[in-house]
């Protein structure tokens, strides 16, 4: 009996070293715009958050490397115990070549992030294990089970992370000289159910927040001032994202974030987005014509006349517009490429991302095609 718990001891104080990658795009999307990075003397414009804050949840008996493939190669001098690997469904093809690298030579690994989550089935034939949903509940039992030799082949929460306080990503583990700016969240889920959007169905359609105290002790312990808040739409609550910027305000930062166009509803909220360092909000228009946004359940955007309102809005307190549009609707023809350029050109929108629509593993987009036998993947298993 002492044997065995002396046993337990000794393993609980043994050193791991832990490899936490994101794998390299084939086709980027717009924080790794490399060439646009360049202009700000940067590699990219952030670090995938989901990185430093698995590292933040790893026990104090892990060295941990944290790589971004956009931005260095995974070091030969490393040679992990164990490798985490977030996938999304544009990096799912170099995740199991990075996994079929490591396992081939003993070495376990584990899938998280969107793609595996969603694409189980797939996932779990190139890796040891997969995390499935929010790695705060699971992440830790994992590493224990591999610590014992038990490692499991699926870890799923039966309920979400409750979230009202977290531990600070490990920003220490990233070489910050080679970004922009660094992610802060502050809230999960979304109460819209867009068809194309994998947001709700991965995080829930109720909100949770954390408590604002927790918020600003991270923003205001950041090693940079450039901060994306990395939440899908930071002003949905009205009376929390108030509250939030009062408290920002102080601290002296410059930061941009993510909304719905009827974040210019709120004059008040505009300006004091302003006041407390915001420069830019990204905002998915997704689509000039009125029948694509009903073809995908994007009820919440008003079109027409009020995109103009709103943008003059926003213009109007200097916060300044990441327009993002998706072309290849059912409803669309060619002439909404002319559309959003006029769009675009009128309304004073020089930053504008275009996106070719995509049918995401987990959506409703992607279900309702597959039933309707009009995907086509670009290799069997994805």
């Amino acid at each position: 009996m002492q044997s065995s718990k002396s046993n337990r001891l000794a393993n609980s104080n043994k050193k791991y070293k832990l490899l936490l990658v994101s794998p390299k795009q084939k086709f980027i999307n717009y924080p790794a715009h490399s060439e646009l990075a360049k202009l700000f003397g940067k590699k990219r414009f952030m670090v995938p958050l989901a990185l430093p804050v698995v590292a933040a949840i790893t026990p104090d008996n892990y060295e941990i490397k944290i790589i971004d493939e956009e931005i260095e190669s995974i070091p030969e001098d490393f040679q992990p115990d164990i490798v985490g690997i977030s996938t999304m469904a544009a990096t799912a093809s170099r995740a199991f070549e990075l996994a079929e690298s490591y396992r081939s030579n003993g070495i376990p690994v584990v899938f998280g992030g969107a793609f595996a989550s969603n694409s189980t089935d797939v996932a779990i034939k190139y890796a040891d294990s997969v995390v499935i949903g929010e790695a705060e509940n699971l992440w830790p039992e994992c590493l224990a089970d591999f610590e014992k030799g038990t490692l499991k082949k699926i870890y799923k929460a039966e309920q979400y992370y409750d979230y009202k306080v977290v531990k600070p990503p490990r920003w220490d583990l990233v070489n910050l000289k080679n970004i922009f700016q660094v992610g802060v969240q502050v809230s999960r889920g979304c109460p819209f159910n867009c068809d194309f959007c994998i947001v709700s169905k991965t995080f829930g359609r109720k909100m949770r927040y954390r408590d604002i105290d927790n918020v600003i002790e991270e923003v205001a312990n950041l090693p940079t001032k450039y901060v994306f808040f990395v939440d899908d739409n930071l002003t949905i609550n009205k009376k929390y994202a108030k509250a939030l910027m009062e408290r920002l305000k102080p601290l002296g930062i410059s930061w941009a974030c993510m909304s719905s166009i009827e974040v210019a509803k709120d004059t008040e909220l505009l300006q004091a987005m302003a006041e407390a360092g915001c420069f830019n909000i990204l905002i998915g228009f997704e689509s000039l014509n009125a029948d694509s946004l009903d073809e995908v359940s994007k009820d919440h955007n008003k079109g027409g006349s009020f995109y103009e309102e709103a943008i003059q809005k926003i213009h109007d307190v200097g916060i300044h517009i990441n327009a993002s549009f998706i072309v290849g609707f059912d409803h669309d023809t060619l002439a909404e490429f002319d559309h959003i350029y006029d769009f675009t050109v009128r309304n004073n929108l020089p930053n504008v991302n275009l996106h070719l629509l995509a049918a995401t593993p987990g959506t409703e987009m992607h279900r309702k095609l597959k039933e309707e036998g009009r995907l086509f993947d670009k290799s069997p298993d994805l």
